[in-house]
Formats: structure tokens, C-alpha cells, sequence
């Protein structure tokens, strides 16, 4: 009878969990400890062999894998179906290890895998092609439960004998060397394919996707002389991430994706204005584009126009300073960057959720043109329903001390997070008032520091709580009660500086507790 342990009374699926963090050696070991856990291990198979973390190298490697996938079937009976085989290892020159690799493949579609994933760590991948003719496209084929195949660093040549695979929903191929015929052939031994990525993928120059069934898509576009272009023919897909490296050069190009929604552009090179419209205009119905680390050329006004788009996500675009938006049906806007100039930005009024956050360098941070900037530039949300800005500043001008020089007061600003990092509460404290006059009405008002979080909730009758959490480790608790006591003074001054009472004040209680462990 199995000893009761503390690890016995584990839930199966947390136990599974434990066991998917295991290398297979030690996941085994694990199982045996007692029954609960042989059977979560048995219910939830998941082998990862990766050859570089293990001291087993090339033919080793092989047999040191083969091993463990033999050890569980001789565990557990044939209805005991295997979760995920993931093969990380190197086929060796020429691909001497390549019939190894099939041999761990069939093992695993004898038992029903869900999940493969292939991936060749060899230094030089183009030693070794498969083709149509290999065994394993037939032990993929046959194998009617799989449902994700993923192939990383492989060079494939593949011919229109290859089989069916009629189970696969999801396809990954990264870093594959491909041609044009090979990638058609492929595509159409996918009848059932609902999610294709295609990872900075070489040697086409034509890739045609017409799955009936597709949904989503992730496509990289390596950095190339030869241009590859991408045409889309997909009526069920619902989503599509396009990555660009920025010197690639090819065609992006969609027709009869009536049910496209979510469009995620990322990394790519933007060198005229209209360039998003090109993409945009081929999508009759999309609601969701989001646009992230781009590279826009200087002095460009990107334009975005979409009567039907309702959500707009734009992060970390290089060099992007200029704007023009015609998007009436926009009710949501997230924007991460600088201060732009939005020459134009059309969205539902009354409606749109817009979350900015804004940064500063350390020169325009400490600059008060910099702030008469953000009042202009804030102007654009007037109509907004909430408003919400996080600024992450590196100073503050000396004009914040001036009430006479503040902007005009912005009112429609709800939710204010000012971050800054670099300097203690001590040296802000006495700069937060201005914020209060030039955002008169916000709801949420969070001060963040290097060395504590302070946070203001009004309610209707602009009633308000503080509470704040310091950040302090200090070495001894004498430094703990020196600093603690002289962030409550900051704290203090920036509730006399509002005018406040002392009933208004409060400490979260995590702050109070961890005071009182220290002293005690």
C-alpha cells in the first residue's frame, strides 16, 4: 500500500503539470512514487527531448529517447493514448541520424499522438532533404489523431504523391527551406488545416493559401533579395499576424476573406502613407488591426482608413510621428509610443475606450513645451467615453511648480498613471498637485516612484482614498523605519499640498502589516 505523502493529496492536474516540467527521465522516476501519480502520468503523456540539455549526444541520444518512449508503453496498455512528441535534436551530416528520428516518430503515432513537433539542430540543414518518398509523411498520414505538426530547420522537396494527412488542423513550418511546388503540394494534403505559421521560411517565391477551412494565420517574411509573394484565398479565415523583416520585399495580397476580423501587422517597413491602406482595403469587413514595432520613414503621415473597423492597437512604431485616422466606427484605441501629431482621427464619438501611453526621453521629459505638447495633443479625445493615460516620465520642469504657467485644465481625462522611475517620492511630491489641476476630474490617480505607489480613488462627490506601498529593502530594520517614516512625510506633503484631511488618508494595509513585522 502507497505511504501517504504531502505531495499524495495533490490534485491529477496539477500533478501533470509537475510531470510536463520534468525531462523524461525524471518524469518517470516521478510516476513511480505512487499510484496517483503513475496514473496522472499515464492519462497525460508528453515527452520533450532536447538533445542540447542532455549529456547524450547523436546515436546516444537517440537510444537514450527510445528508451523512455518503451519504458512508458510497457506501463501503461494500448488504450493509453500519447499527448505530444517534441524531437529537438541533430540528424547529423548527410542525415545519418534522420531514420532515428522516423523510428521516435513511429513509436508515437503507434500511440496516437496529438501533438509532433519536429526540430533539426544540425549546423548545416540543407545537408539533408526529405522528401515525398520518406517514411515518415506515410506514419503522419496514417496517423488519424494528430492534430499539430510543427517542422523547424528542415529542407523539404516534396512531390504531388505525397499523402493525405486528414486529421492535421495546425501546421507550423520555421526556418524551412521550401520551394513553390513543395508548398503547394503540401498545402494540399491539408483538407482540415484551421491554423498555418509560416516562420521566416526561404526558397519560394509564391506561397498560395486557398484552405477552405483556415482560420488563422502567422506569416514571417525572411530579410531577401528574391521577393516572396503571398496571396490569400481563404473564406473562413478570421485572423492574420503579417511579420516583415524590414529590408523583405514582396506582395501581400487578400481576396474573398469576407470573414477576416483581427489583422496584427508587425515589424514591417512603412515607407509611403498609404502603405496600411493597401493591406486595409483588401478587407472589407475588418474590425481589429493592430500595428506593432514598425518601421515608418521619416517624415511619413501614415494614413489608416476604415469605415468598418472598430478596435486600433498601435505599439512601439519607430519613427512614427505623424497621423491621419478615418475610422468612424472605432471604439476602442490603445497607443504606445511618443506624442503624435493627429492631423485627423475620426472615431465613434461618445463611444471610444482610448488608452494612451505616453514616454519621454531624458531631454523633452524636463522640457515644459513638452507638456503644452501633450494638452494639444489630448485635445483629440474630448468626445472620448473613458480616457485613461499612463506617462512615463524622466524629470520634471520646474514651470509644474507654477500654477499660473499650467495648460488649460483637460477635464475628460478619467484614469492617470505617471511613472518615474528614477527619482524617489520625495523629489515628486511636490509636483503632483499640478497634475490634479490640469486633470481636474480623474477617477483613478497613481504616482509610481523607485521607491513606492501611491494611488487616489474619488468617487462622485470627489471624495477620496490614498493608500500607498513602499518598494524599500532595506538591510536593517532601523533603515526600514528611516525610510518608511520619511516616504509618509512625502505623503503627508502631498496631502497638504491638495488641501486634504487626515481622514482622508490611509496606508494599505500590506504596507501597515509589513511596517509592523519589521518593528516587531
Amino acid at each position: 500500500m502507497d505511504q501517504p505523502t504531502p505531495y499524495s493529496y495533490l490534485p491529477e492536474p496539477v500533478i501533470q503539470s509537475i510531470l510536463k516540467l520534468l525531462s523524461p527521465k525524471y518524469a518517470i522516476r516521478a510516476s513511480l512514487t505512487s499510484k496517483l501519480w503513475r496514473s496522472a502520468w499515464i492519462t497525460s503523456p508528453v515527452f520533450e527531448f532536447e538533445e542540447k540539455s542532455l549529456p547524450f549526444k547523436q546515436a546516444d541520444f537517440y537510444d537514450y529517447a527510445r528508451r523512455c518512449l518503451a519504458v512508458w508503453s510497457d506501463h501503461c496498455d494500448d488504450r493509453v493514448n500519447m499527448e505530444k512528441l517534441s524531437v529537438y535534436s541533430d540528424i547529423g551530416t548527410d542525415g545519418i541520424f534522420f531514420p532515428r528520428f522516423v523510428e521516435l516518430v513511429s513509436i508515437a503515432t503507434n500511440r496516437n499522438v496529438k501533438i509532433i513537433e519536429l526540430h533539426n539542430c544540425s549546423e548545416d540543414y540543407h545537408s539533408h532533404t526529405i522528401l515525398s518518398t520518406d517514411s515518415l509523411w506515410s506514419l503522419i498520414s496514417d496517423c488519424k489523431s494528430l492534430d499539430v505538426l510543427s517542422l523547424k530547420s528542415f529542407q523539404l522537396s516534396l512531390a504531388i504523391t505525397l499523402p493525405v494527412f486528414s486529421s492535421v488542423k495546425k501546421l507550423e513550418l520555421s526556418v524551412v527551406g521550401i520551394d513553390n511546388s513543395s508548398l503547394r503540394y503540401l498545402l494540399s494534403c491539408l483538407p482540415l488545416l484551421e491554423e498555418f505559421v509560416v516562420g521566416f521560411c526561404f526558397d519560394f517565391t509564391e506561397l498560395r493559401v486557398s484552405s477552405p477551412k483556415l482560420k488563422s494565420m502567422e506569416l514571417s517574411i525572411c530579410d531577401d533579395d528574391i521577393p516572396q509573394n503571398v496571396f490569400i484565398d481563404s473564406v473562413n479565415l478570421q485572423s492574420f499576424t503579417y511579420t516583415k523583416a524590414f529590408n523583405a520585399q514582396g506582395l501581400l495580397r487578400f481576396s474573398n476573406c469576407k470573414l477576416l476580423k483581427t489583422l496584427q501587422i508587425e515589424r514591417t517597413k512603412i515607407s509611403t502613407g498609404n502603405a496600411f491602406d493597401e493591406y486595409l482595403s483588401q478587407i472589407p469587413f475588418l474590425e481589429n488591426l493592430k500595428l506593432k514595432s514598425c518601421q515608418i520613414n521619416e517624415g511619413v503621415t501614415v494614413q489608416i482608413s476604415h469605415s468598418n473597423l472598430k478596435s486600433l492597437v498601435v505599439s512601439g512604431c519607430f519613427r512614427l510621428c505623424k497621423v491621419e485616422c478615418n475610422t468612424p466606427n472605432l471604439r476602442y484605441f490603445k497607443y504606445s509610443g511618443g506624442i503624435l501629431k493627429l492631423f485627423k482621427f475620426k472615431y465613434c464619438s461618445g463611444l471610444l475606450n482610448a488608452k494612451l501611453e505616453l514616454y519621454t526621453g531624458s531631454f523633452d521629459g524636463t522640457e515644459w513645451f513638452w507638456f503644452i505638447r501633450l494638452r494639444n495633443f489630448l485635445e483629440i479625445f474630448r468626445d472620448c467615453e473613458v480616457l485613461s493615460m499612463a506617462v512615463h516620465l524622466e524629470g520634471f520642469p520646474e514651470e509644474l511648480r507654477n500654477y499660473d504657467m499650467l495648460p488649460d485644465p483637460f477635464y475628460e481625462l478619467k484614469h492617470l498613471k505617471i511613472t518615474n522611475s528614477m527619482f524617489p517620492i520625495s523629489q515628486q511630491a511636490n509636483f503632483f498637485n499640478a497634475f490634479v489641476e490640469l486633470f481636474p476630474c480623474v477617477e483613478t490617480f497613481s504616482l509610481k516612484a523607485f521607491d513606492c505607489e501611491l494611488t487616489i480613488k474619488f468617487d462622485e462627490d470627489r471624495d477620496f482614498n490614498l493608500s500607498w506601498i513602499p518598494f524599500i529593502r532595506p538591510s536593517t530594520s532601523n533603515e526600514y523605519d528611516k525610510n518608511f517614516e520619511e516616504m509618509k512625510e512625502c505623503i503627508d506633503t502631498i496631502v497638504n499640498l491638495l488641501s486634504w484631511t487626515e481622514e482622508n488618508y490611509s496606508e494599505e494595509e500590506n504596507c501597515a502589516d509589513e511596517y509592523s513585522e519589521m518593528d516587531g
